[in-house]
């Protein structure tokens, strides 16, 4: 969640994995978040791959089912098979394992990987790689609907628990509301279909790239409720 600025160093993995082979001892590769694609390809910066954590020797990968995965909160490990089994067998293993529906959750979104279709399937991966252009169309709709604000070029913060300090372009609705910023927002959180907007400069900030496709109509909706009750 934080980014370090300035000189820093760390050692490499495969420098690691080189030393502990010199003593026999097994490497535990911690991600925090993981990821299972190159985030570059979205104009993003290399958010550290389980694949690569693998193929580099670490004898297990640690990463988090959840974040840039996108499946369920879930804590997964992935290496030497002998490993792993040592692992399951070991006595906290039961009363931390997870239960059948968050398995069937989490192997759903692996599946989605597999077949290629994560970006259509997992919300986080289709809100990434929405293009400008789609998003600029969202907004305008959303504009045109509601009759309120302007639409303006602006940047999506990524971050959450992974790729601190990220954004990527896109096109927001902004309001300028007369009176308190606050209360609008507050409109918006209290209609039928609840809707977090953030603030700038005392100006309301809608980004369609937070908002899955098939929900801007409800988010039409709640402007729409947010300007009748408010005004």
């Amino acid at each position: 969640n934080f980014v370090v600025d300035g000189f820093t160093h760390t050692a490499e993995l495969k420098d690691v994995v080189a030393v502990a082979k010199q003593h026999d001892l097994p490497v535990i590769n911690d991600l925090g978040s993981g990821c299972l694609v190159d985030t570059r390809q979205y104009g993003l910066r290399q958010e550290p791959q389980v694949q690569s954590s693998i193929s580099d020797g670490a004898t297990l990968t640690l990463f988090s089912g959840d974040k840039l995965i996108g499946g369920p909160q879930a804590g997964l490990i992935a290496g030497e098979q002998k490993w792993v089994e040592r692992v399951s067998k070991h006595p906290l293993a039961r009363a931390v394992r997870i239960d059948k529906v968050t398995l069937s959750a989490m192997s759903s979104t692996l599946v989605a990987y597999l077949t290629g279709t994560h970006e259509k399937e997992i919300p986080i991966w289709n809100m990434i790689s929405l293009s400008e252009s789609i998003l600029a169309n969202r907004a305008e709709k959303w504009q045109s609907k509601t009759g309120a604000g302007t639409v303006e070029r602006a940047r999506s913060t990524i971050g959450g628990g992974s790729l601190p300090g990220q954004t990527l372009p896109t096109y927001v609705l902004v309001i300028d509301y007369k009176g308190s910023a606050q209360k609008f927002v507050r409109c918006l959180r209290e209609s039928p279909v609840a809707v977090v907007a953030r603030i700038e400069n005392n100006r309301i900030i809608l980004d369609p790239r937070t908002v899955l496709p098939d929900q801007d109509d409800a988010v039409i909706e709640t402007i729409k409720f947010a300007l009748n009750k408010c005004y």
